[in-house]
């Protein structure tokens, strides 16, 4: 007769093996009935697509060739995804938008808005976004008094989807509490404001007047730069002396953006800002400069070649670059100065640009003004070990004079730095 011991031993290996099967048969299950379930959505959407493209050519909307019901879940869905794929098409959205709205979209996710499960919730707000449903943003704009982070950041999406000014607005309202709470990220509402484009910017740039939240204002400043929008430049100038290093930070940025035809000639308004004692003032001051090509900034700029942020000597040295003229001779007499780290750091920021092309082809032409200038900057470069990139041009390059040049760089004992020349 078995003892105890052995039959419980046996109970147990058997609920065992008998639990692993039960699993794997229901993951084997599930795993069938969802291929089966997405073919058949395949074979709707087809369908769908054939039948909702005779409805769109109709000079009517005669929709009983596409009617469903919610019940019919696979169908209403393959419905919805067809029409969600054009409604992005501008020369089909209105139709598509009020096929929506006689179809029961509209009106079946705004009801699901008011369910318990969050999870439904957020898919019903993404779907009326998706939509475009204006007449939904009053229920989504009650969504943003939510205490739930991620129905706030789905009707903060929605809406400007939508692209409602009355939503915008209610988002502008609610903004600082909602920051406060830290019920929504800063990148994610400037990448849904900035998706308005010039549409919802007179709203924003009424609002950042009338607020005195430096926090506000430098994010409308942030939005508004990603676009032309000549009417806020008076806005911005005003914005370079702001208090707050964010705002002046967001204002530089964006002043070579709103206007350039009218802010070129007033490109000087920058150049205090870049002694000012933020690093990344001076960094966006010496990044928009460089934008703008601005030719009297080069001295300024130079000057950040030696800043204590690397950050900033890098975007330094990107913004000489793109002011082209004279650049190789302000590197050249920054080099000549005996701090290492510092030429080092040049020297770095140099092999990032294209101005390492630049310096390598005017060894192509000896009598060129900065011939000489450009050979010393490339000595340098080799005395601190920064050799790959001329290494890579003396393999590679077609002229025989400019490899020849780059080899007895290379080749040659140390150089000596532009200072010991001197």
């Amino acid at each position: 007769m078995a003892s105890p011991i052995v039959i419980v031993l046996l109970v147990v290996i058997v609920l065992t093996v008998g639990a692993i099967t039960g699993f794997f048969a229901v993951t084997v299950f599930r795993r069938i009935n969802a291929r089966r379930r997405y073919q058949r959505l395949d074979r709707e959407r087809k369908v769908f697509r054939e039948a909702v493209a005779r409805v769109l050519a109709a000079p009517d909307l005669r929709l009983d060739e596409i009617r469903v019901s919610p019940r019919e879940k696979i169908r209403w869905q393959a419905l919805e995804d067809v029409l969600l794929d054009l409604i992005p098409k501008e020369e089909y959205r209105e139709r598509v938008k009020e096929i929506f709205r006689q179809l029961g979209y509209i009106a079946y996710y705004e009801n699901r808005l008011r369910r318990r499960s969050v999870i439904d919730r957020a898919a019903a707000i993404d779907r009326l976004g998706g939509m475009r449903s204006e007449a939904s943003v009053e229920h989504l704009i009650r969504m943003l008094d939510s205490k739930n982070s991620e129905l706030v950041s789905g009707a903060v999406r929605a809406i400007t989807r939508i692209r409602s000014m009355e939503g915008l607005r209610a988002i502008l309202e609610r903004l600082p509490a909602l920051r406060a709470t830290h019920l929504i990220a800063q990148k994610l509402v400037e990448a849904s404001l900035a998706k308005l484009g010039r549409d919802g910017a007179p709203v924003l740039l009424e609002h950042a007047r009338g607020s005195e939240d430096p926090e506000m204002v430098a994010l409308v400043l942030e939005v508004i730069s990603n676009f032309e929008f000549p009417e806020a430049l008076p806005f911005v100038i005003d914005r370079l002396r702001d208090g707050n290093p964010e705002v002046r930070a967001k204002a530089a940025k964006a002043f070579g953006k709103v206007d350039p035809r009218r802010a070129g000639p007033q490109a000087e308004l920058l150049l205090p800002m870049l002694e000012d004692p933020v690093w990344y003032v001076r960094l966006q001051a010496a990044k928009t400069l460089g934008s703008m090509k601005h030719t009297p900034a080069r001295a300024g700029v130079g000057r950040l070649l030696l800043d204590d942020k690397w950050q900033v000597r890098g975007t330094a040295a990107t913004a000489l670059v793109s002011i082209g003229e004279g650049v190789i001779d302000i590197f050249w007499q920054i080099l000549k100065q005996n701090d290492r780290y510092a030429n080092e750091s040049i020297c770095e920021e140099i092999g990032k640009t294209e101005l390492i092309r630049r310096l390598i082809d005017n060894l192509a032409v000896p009598a060129a003004a900065d011939h000489q200038k450009s050979r010393e900057v490339l000595e340098t470069m080799v005395s601190l070990r920064f050799t790959a990139q001329l290494e890579e041009a003396m393999a590679s390059d077609p002229r025989p004079h400019v490899r020849s040049e780059l080899a007895r760089i290379l080749e040659g004992p140390p150089a000596e730095t532009p200072s010991e020349r001197a």
